[in-house]
């Protein structure tokens, strides 16, 4: 390797005239082609100046070291060079089955008859799961106080009246039962009664403007049909 890295250089500095500093940069590369020659180039073994060609597939390089890769009745061969068959016998139909060998497995023999490369099935993508249907928003109902639980009694068995009684936050609401016991006691007292109006007040007032919004959705529609109708007779 250094006398090949040694070559380079000597023929380097012959074709640029000058001699280069050892800290030059480009002989920082020289070891890279130097490799490549003494791996790729060398003369074969056999005799002097030839080389030893084996019939093959071709599957591609190897990722690491370049070499090209065959597959043979053997093994997966690596090699440095090629030559390409005649076109009348690159695709004949003989000496497919006899290769060897799979990419993950270069030293396994070849499957036995009938046995899967990928043993997993075959994914299935399941149908997408139906539309949740949302139920429309529920108005709030009247809501309970500390203040109307202590003044008109809590309701047993009620879990809003036990976490006011337990002094508590209220997680959980009251009972249908309880809510109307309460309300039924509240339109008898005179401030309850003008706090179960004003609900009814901001009720109505909710429903209005719910029905103003949609009856005003249907105005801008029919509005952008008549003008998008208006243009295509115009234009």
């Amino acid at each position: 390797m250094k006398r090949q890295i040694r070559v380079l250089r000597s023929a380097l500095e012959e074709k640029v005239g000058r001699v280069r500093p050892d800290e030059d940069p480009v002989l920082a590369w020289l070891p890279r082609p130097a490799a490549d020659l003494l791996n790729r180039y060398k003369k074969g073994t056999v005799g002097e100046g030839t080389r030893v060609l084996k019939e093959g597939r071709y599957v591609g390089h190897h990722g690491r070291t370049g070499s090209l890769m065959l597959m043979t009745s053997q093994s997966v061969k690596r090699g440095i060079g090629f030559r390409r068959m005649p076109n009348a016998d690159r695709w004949g139909p003989t000496g497919w089955d006899q290769l060897r060998r799979i990419p993950w497995e270069l030293s396994a023999p070849r499957p036995a008859a009938g046995e899967r490369l990928i043993g997993e099935d075959r994914l299935v993508v399941p149908p997408p799961p139906p539309e949740a249907r949302v139920a429309p928003p529920q108005r709030r109902k009247l809501y309970i106080r500390r203040e109307d639980v202590h003044k008109h009694g809590a309701t047993e068995g009620c879990p809003g009246c036990t976490c006011v009684l337990e002094n508590r936050r209220t997680t959980v609401p009251h009972t249908e039962a309880c809510r109307a016991r309460i309300i039924e006691a509240m339109e008898k007292d005179e401030t309850g009664a003008e706090i179960i109006q004003a609900h009814a007040n901001k009720r109505k007032e909710d429903q209005e403007r719910e029905r103003q919004t949609k009856t005003s959705g249907r105005f801008d529609r029919r509005e952008r049909y008549e003008c998008r109708r208006r243009r295509g007779q115009t234009g």
